[in-house]
């Protein structure tokens, strides 16, 4: 039924009524046949309704469980080596880097050994 705007929903036993008292004939007897035929496509349309419901909620709780799976494969399969790895890289990068650290240092003094010794070259020759 529509009223001011909005739709309300009859329950089966108000559809019921609303079909039995639609199916009065005009000598005022009621049409019976009819009425039970329509009662019986909206029990069918109801059982549809809630087996495409219940379809959908099955669908529901097996991606959810699946969800659940891949989640709990990744929490102990995946992250645990990419943590390692990830410490490991740091652990690596750090004695890079000393390393780095300690051959610039080595050539900064080279270099200076080198200009000290060309000054001195040049003040011996001149």
């Amino acid at each position: 039924k529509r009223a001011a705007g909005s739709t309300k929903m009859l329950s089966l036993s108000e559809a019921a009524g609303a079909i039995m008292s639609s199916r009065q004939t005009t000598d005022g007897t009621s049409n019976a046949g009819a009425a039970l035929s329509d009662l019986s496509s909206i029990e069918q349309a109801s059982e549809r309704r809630g087996s495409l419901l219940a379809s959908v909620i099955e669908s529901h709780s097996i991606l959810a469980d699946r969800y659940d799976e891949h989640s709990t494969f990744l929490r102990e399969e995946i992250i645990p080596p990419l943590f390692q790895l990830c410490e490991n890289l740091i652990v690596e990068v750090e004695t890079i880097e000393k390393l780095g650290d300690a051959i610039i240092d080595e050539l900064t003094a080279a270099e200076k050994e080198v200009a000290d010794a060309w000054e001195d070259y040049y003040k011996t020759a001149v």
